[in-house]
């Protein structure tokens, strides 16, 4: 019984913006060679590459941009935490399962593995603007990327 409430006294320790944690806006990639726009897409999240920071999606596809992320889940027994989801890496062409964790509200960990979750690798990306996962410039868009 202890142990279960000082799990409990655990889980109200969480910061104040895990518990409405979201990874919506923008992020520059851990050396800022890249910056990615995650959006809500049918209850998942995805990430579209953009030509720069300040750019739109529409303006990202219609450049022919590659989708980085796709088909993230919140995990809604760990705040913060997004995973089932797919990572494409351009330089490669390679894709790779992985996870996303929020580690504060404008630092992400984005860690991408192939088959086993333990062989893999992890980066650190830095949020650069907007916390929104509306996309206004997509109403009525069926198109995820």
């Amino acid at each position: 019984m202890a142990l279960l409430l000082s799990m409990g006294a655990g889980l109200s320790a969480l910061p104040a913006w895990a518990s409405d944690a979201s990874i919506c806006g923008v992020w520059a990639t851990s050396h800022g060679e890249a910056y990615i726009r995650i959006y809500r897409f049918h209850g998942l999240f995805d990430g579209i590459s953009l030509p720069s920071a300040s750019a739109s999606v529409a303006m990202a596809r219609a450049r022919h941009q590659p989708i980085i992320l796709s088909g993230f889940a919140a995990a809604p027994d760990h705040p913060g935490v997004y995973r089932y989801g797919r990572i494409f890496d351009p330089r490669n062409g390679q894709h790779f399962q992985g996870r996303l964790t929020l580690e504060s509200q404008d630092r992400l960990k984005v860690y991408g593995y192939l088959g086993f979750s333990w062989l893999g690798g992890s980066t650190q990306w830095r949020r650069v603007a907007s916390r929104s996962c509306s996309l206004p410039e997509e109403k009525g868009s069926s198109d995820r990327g």
